[in-house]
């Protein structure tokens, strides 16, 4: 006795566990058009948390509702509602119709005009016994080959269409637009046997569809005692339709209008599986509540929810603006110390240029007062010697003499001071043309051989005023110490490249000298003007052997 006692306790267990099993649920996430995973079930948030992410810039996030274990067995619709998007709640739309049908003279459809009822009509209250009838309308052109219209109401709209539709007073008029008269025919639903019955069989209508059982007869009371059809479809994957038998259809001719009008009301939705979606969730936590409702509108099962969160972008979070900020001040930092380096290079270098212009304006000045200034004097001196001596021809003669040698040299001197300041001589062949130039008129004048040893051209390389002017001094003190001392036959004059530098050689034949124990003016003069520009003067020299002077001079190719 226990145990039947304790099997039957487990059986009931069983099915009330059943019963409040049957739920709507959420089956699948696409976001994008691509699933993501889902929790276990759908559940109240654990702890008040999401268990559902949705990525961040989603533009569409669709959900699947399933309604397979749902015990029901009469029409229901199901609902959703996204929480703080959603003002109410959604019906899954779906729709029954009312089609105008064109048959040809073998009564084959050739053609159908379709009209969808979807939601709740205007009048609806829970029941077709409760709500009000609103007027239908549609019309339609028969179509080439058309012999017939038949009328076709049906639950047979998209898959797992449920819900109710009643519809009376049916009228099909029939003609021409140039006709002045119609044909009307209207389909009675007081016609028939066992009207009462809701398997009843009107006279004008027959039944259709995989569940012709839903295709229903309905007694009214109100205004007054009359029938109603009702397709009363409470099985998501089966329908149910009125139709017009094929005996009693309208005859019509191709391009005849074809209006239709009725009086229905209805309730219709989705059963079984419906996907809703939501279009461009700003970020932040959802809760999508999903579930059923039978005609009336009262709950049908457990409603269920999914909670989930659509995740903020990276740009639109505290840190990144944080971070974002952080490198912006770093940055703004970085970047007005590198603008305060940068204009303190910049006048940096406008001082040493202003600089070198000082230098080279005193240098310039102090060659001319070396210079010109000694010639000028003694040009003066011998002018006054050669005027207050007029009784001694040999003494003037010698006089105007010592003149042009003074005025020679001044002019020669001249030429030097204005070639190292103009900026149009800055380049490495004019340094090379201008001492070569040199060399040969003034060994040329005393009657000494020059031998030249020289590339075509040289690097392209930019030299200053002072580079110039110091590196043609030295030269110039070279070889007038060969021609001084060395009394040389011939004096070569080489210029190469070694690598980064220019080379300058002056060698000549003549007798040479041992290597001094103290260096001479001269000497130091060449060595001190190599050395300012970071160069070296090398000197070698032997008895009989003649001399040879090296300037090495260092090349910046970026000037």
């Amino acid at each position: 006795m226990k145990c039947a006692v304790t099997i039957f306790l487990g059986l009931s267990c069983c099915v009330l566990t059943t019963q409040l099993a049957a739920q709507v649920a959420v089956t699948a996430v696409r976001v994008d058009g691509v699933a993501v995973a889902l929790p276990p079930v759908s559940v109240p948030a654990v702890n008040g948390r999401p268990t559902l992410s949705i990525p961040p810039g989603a533009k569409d996030v669709e959900f699947t509702l399933d309604a397979s274990e749902l015990k029901w067995n009469q029409p229901y619709r199901l609902r959703y509602k996204l929480e703080g998007v959603d003002p109410g709640w959604n019906m899954a739309y779906s729709h029954m119709r009312m089609l105008i049908r064109f048959l040809d003279a073998g009564n084959t459809l050739i053609y159908s005009n379709d009209f969808k009822v979807d939601h709740e009509s205007p009048g609806w209250r829970g029941s077709v016994e409760k709500s009000e009838f609103t007027p239908g309308h549609g019309e339609a052109i028969a179509p080439l080959r058309a012999a017939k219209v038949q009328l076709w109401f049906g639950s047979g709209g998209p898959e797992y269409t449920t819900g109710m539709m009643a519809f009376r007073n049916v009228a099909v008029r029939v003609g021409g637009p140039e006709e002045e008269t119609f044909q009307e025919v209207r389909y009675s639903t007081e016609i028939g046997e066992d009207l009462d019955q809701i398997l009843g069989s009107p006279a004008d209508w027959r039944r259709d569809g995989n569940s012709p059982q839903m295709a229903q007869v309905l007694r009214l009371e109100q205004p007054q005692p009359h029938h109603v059809l009702v397709l009363n479809d409470g099985g998501p994957q089966s329908f149910a339709a009125w139709l017009v038998p094929t005996e009693k259809c309208i005859p019509v001719r191709p391009g005849q209008r074809v209006s239709v009008e009725w009086e229905e009301c209805h309730a219709v939705g989705a059963g079984g599986s419906s996907n809703v979606a939501y279009h461009r969730l700003a970020a932040g936590n959802y809760w999508l509540r999903v579930g059923a409702v039978g005609m009336d509108g009262s709950p049908v099962g457990t409603e269920m929810s999914l909670p989930f969160v659509v995740l903020t972008p990276v740009w639109a979070r505290l840190w990144f603006w944080l971070v974002i900020g952080g490198v912006g001040s770093l940055g703004g930092f970085l970047g007005s110390r590198w603008v305060m380096k940068r204009r303190l290079a910049l006048v940096l270098d406008l001082a040493e240029r202003r600089q070198m212009v000082e230098r080279e304006r005193t240098r310039i000045a102090r060659d001319i007062h070396d210079d010109l200034g000694t010639s000028l004097t003694q040009i003066s001196m011998l002018s006054e010697s050669a005027r207050s001596n007029p009784s001694n021809p040999p003494a003037t003669v010698n006089d105007l003499d010592r003149i042009c040698t003074a005025v020679r040299e001044s002019t020669q001197a001249m030429d030097e001071i204005v070639w190292a300041a103009d900026p149009e001589n800055d380049l490495l062949d004019e340094l090379a043309n201008y001492v070569s130039g040199f060399a040969q008129e003034l060994l040329t004048g005393v009657g000494v051989r020059c031998r030249l040893e020289m590339p075509t051209c040289f690097p392209r390389c930019s030299l200053s005023a002072e580079v110039r002017h110091n590196v043609f001094l030295a030269f110039k003190e070279a070889l007038n110490n060969a021609l001084k001392h060395s009394q040389p036959r011939e004096v070569r004059i080489t210029m190469v490249m070694e690598g980064s530098h220019f080379v300058l050689s002056v060698e000549d034949d003549g007798r040479g000298y041992a290597q001094p124990t103290r260096v001479g003016h001269g000497l130091a003069n060449m060595r001190s003007r190599l050395e300012k520009l970071g160069g070296q003067a090398l000197i070698e020299s032997n008895p009989g052997k003649g001399t040879r002077v090296r300037f090495v001079v260092p090349l910046d190719f970026s000037a």
